[in-house]
């Protein structure tokens, strides 16, 4: 390879069937040409990398989204709507059942995250009931021992 005014020049040898070199065959390349080549060759390289890493991180983003933020979020809605109820069983019941319709599936920690607030919601729900069905045992059996005394105090003061 040569270099000369502007042109890159190769020879390369031609040999005949018994292996004697019978010519030479010249080659001239404007440089220009080569760096306008190479110009295009890193302009277009540049703008590959940029869409592929446009498109990895649109993925990145997109999946983060799917099976993160979105359930998270949902949960976290929830979460306030229960807690506004205030003790409310049937409001917190219409929750509960909002909370199953989420129904994420994501095979990690936000799946656990989701089947742990469910369950803590059920049983929120199901100790509200359990505790409102004591108060009115209580509260029968108070008024049995009320009726009881008053019977006692009218036979005593008659």
């Amino acid at each position: 390879m040569i270099l000369t005014d502007g042109f890159l020049t190769h020879y390369h040898p031609i040999f005949d069937s018994n292996g004697k070199c019978v010519c030479y065959v010249g080659v001239d390349i404007s440089m220009v040409l080569l760096r306008t080549y190479r110009l295009k060759f890193l302009f277009r390289t540049i703008i590959l990398s940029l869409v592929a890493v446009i498109l990895v991180v649109g993925l990145g983003l997109w999946i983060s989204t799917k099976f993160l933020v979105n359930p998270i979020n949902g949960i976290s809605r929830h979460a306030i709507d229960f807690m506004g109820k205030n003790g409310n069983v049937d409001g917190m019941n219409a929750c509960v059942s909002a909370i199953k319709k989420l129904d994420i599936r994501t095979g990690d920690e936000v799946e656990n995250l989701y089947a742990s607030f469910l369950k803590m919601t059920e049983n929120t729900v199901q100790n509200i009931i359990d505790i409102n069905k004591m108060q009115e045992e209580r509260i029968q059996i108070m008024q049995k021992y009320n009726e009881e005394l008053e019977k006692k105090v009218e036979e005593r003061t008659y």
